[in-house]
């Protein structure tokens, strides 16, 4: 059923969506743009829903679950086999590499925005602006084992772009930043090999492995 995407947006840019703190300060105008890749609880930005919209975490589906009941993106990715009306489900695996086949399968690489950005190549993009993407997080996970699970305990998220976006109870796993940059840096080759970009538009990002640039040169 995913292979109706193949090469769908050929020769267009897209903007993948990180949650970090920063998504608040980007002007809405970069990211009704371009073709646009959202996750996890990307509806909390007032105004604003990507044209295509992931989850792969099973505590952040938990999470989210209630909210997408009326949430209209033109295509929903959705973690098999989890249960959301008028979505297209992905097989996520755990694999050292890149998916050049959503149809198959969707390798995890530690982070949402990774998925995303093997959607978006299967999808015939081939350059690609990261918003979002802060890589950094300042909320006590410092150090935690990578996938380890917490439960929020601030009643403010100092972490991603609004305040409730993980709310008091929640249950999320730790961020995986240091593996996250290895599959980054896969990713960056992919994309590289096929004659396309993947540069990381975030202000005061902390990620290292993409090309990096400003809202200004793109808007």
């Amino acid at each position: 059923m995913l292979s109706k995407f193949k090469n769908i947006h050929v020769g267009e840019t897209g903007i993948v969506i990180g949650n970090g703190p920063s998504l608040k300060d980007c002007p809405r105008e970069l990211l009704d743009k371009y073709v646009s890749f959202g996750a996890n609880k990307i509806f909390l930005l007032d105004g604003f829903v990507p044209n295509y919209y992931t989850i792969i975490d099973e505590h952040m589906l938990h999470n989210c679950a209630p909210y997408l009941t009326n949430y209209k993106p033109d295509a929903m990715f959705i973690r098999r086999p989890y249960p959301i009306h008028g979505c297209y489900h992905i097989n996520t695996i755990v694999h050292a590499g890149w998916s050049n086949n959503i149809n198959k399968a969707v390798v995890m690489g530690g982070t949402v925005t990774y998925a995303n950005l093997q959607i978006a190549h299967y999808m015939g993009i081939r350059n690609v602006l990261l918003v979002g993407v802060d890589h950094d997080y300042s909320g006590g996970l410092a150090g935690a084992p990578p996938g380890a699970i917490f439960q929020a305990d601030m009643k403010v998220d100092p972490d991603h772009f609004h305040p409730d976006y993980f709310k008091v109870g929640d249950f999320y796993a730790a961020p995986e930043l240091e593996g996250s940059e290895g599959y980054y840096k896969i990713a960056r080759r992919v994309y590289e090999q096929d004659g396309g970009h993947v540069i990381n538009l975030t202000p005061g990002t902390k990620e290292t492995a993409f090309e990096k640039g400003t809202y200004d040169e793109w808007l």
